[in-house]
């Protein structure tokens, strides 16, 4: 198999999964039952605008910020 080859599969798998981290992002964005519609949308918006770091950020950070904001909402 040609180098090219192996780089287009490379970057394919690639894509496919930022894309597929990107979409769980998404998703546990919209399930998130303690998060108020406006940061909802607000974190949607982060992870459309900058997929990766959005992402990367929600995964990282996401959880424990909304616990504290949540608890400040009630």
């Amino acid at each position: 198999m040609e180098l090219t080859a192996i780089v287009i599969i490379i970057g394919a798998a690639l894509t496919i999964a930022v894309l597929a981290f990107i979409v769980i992002a998404l998703v546990q964005v919209g399930r998130e039952p303690n998060l108020p519609l406006t940061l909802r949308l607000l974190w949607a918006v982060a992870i459309i605008a900058f997929p990766v770091v959005g992402s990367l950020v929600w995964f990282g950070l996401g959880k424990p910020i909304n616990d504290r904001v949540a608890h400040s909402f009630s």
